[in-house]
């Protein structure tokens, strides 16, 4: 197959020429099928976690800086996630406005800030594309999604969502989602996010997150099913060419009234 062109997209009807070979096919029909249409039929809508709560994890991360000198830290750490809130105004819940508490036998003054910024963004970006992923769409209609799907793996269906078009805050976002064949849950999520705007951010040029995703329903009081991220990575690169990576394992929530 030789050649292609926009117009199966935009007609859903398109010639394909055939080179000739040694060996003959049956009849070929090309059909065209809409991806995103095909990612809501084979996900189940589990909303991100959305309850207020407390997290504790442990952590592992490293701070590589210009001159590729490495400052490790490792520990505990909690964060408080708020989503009602009678002390902040709409638009500051989430864990960004709430300070964690790192434990560690490591020395982390050279990296605490860096430490603390980074574990922020890692959280809040991870929620955003869980978010953004079962939304019909996003900004309001402003921003378009544009849905790819890359085939099954291990029993599950790789769809692609991404955002090319500069977001508000100075990024565009490519999310790759693992959805269980059988069961259509978010097993597993694959984040980039590249800065197209520096004047708006000078200091991060680029994210990626990868993490998986479990289904967690808080009992007492009880509360609907959500998808909590677990055994998240995440790896940043700066303007300056330094690199922040952080590991979050053995991840629980407590339901904060």
């Amino acid at each position: 197959m030789d050649y292609y062109d926009q117009s199966l997209k935009e007609s859903k009807k398109h010639c394909f020429y055939l080179d000739e070979s040694g060996y003959l096919l049956d009849e070929v029909v090309v059909t065209y099928q809409d991806i995103k249409k095909l990612f809501k039929k084979n996900t189940k809508r589990i909303p991100a976690l959305n309850y207020n709560c407390t997290m504790n994890a442990n952590f592992d991360a490293k701070f590589i800086d210009p001159e590729q000198k490495v400052y490790p830290a490792s520990g505990t750490l909690e964060a408080t996630n708020e989503w009602i809130s009678k002390n902040l105004p709409y638009g500051y819940y989430g864990w960004f406005h709430h300070p964690f508490q790192f434990i560690t036998d490591s020395d982390t003054a050279k990296i605490r800030y860096l430490l603390h910024s980074n574990t922020h963004t890692a959280l809040n970006f991870i929620n955003l594309a869980i978010v953004i992923s079962l939304l019909d769409d996003y900004g309001k209609g402003k921003l378009k999604a544009f849905y790819s799907y890359l085939g099954m793996k291990d029993n599950f269906k790789i769809f692609r969502i991404s955002y090319p078009k500069t977001f508000s805050i100075g990024y565009s976002y490519q999310i790759l989602l693992y959805v269980d064949e059988y069961t259509k849950y978010i097993h597993h999520v694959e984040f980039e996010a590249v800065n197209t705007d520096s004047d708006k951010d000078k200091y991060l040029s680029k994210v990626n997150i990868i993490c998986d995703c479990e289904l967690y329903t808080n009992k007492k009081p009880p509360r609907p099913t959500v998808l909590l991220p677990v055994n998240i990575n995440y790896k940043a690169q700066m303007f300056d060419g330094s690199q922040m990576e952080i590991k979050l394992s053995n991840i629980s929530i407590k339901y904060k009234n």
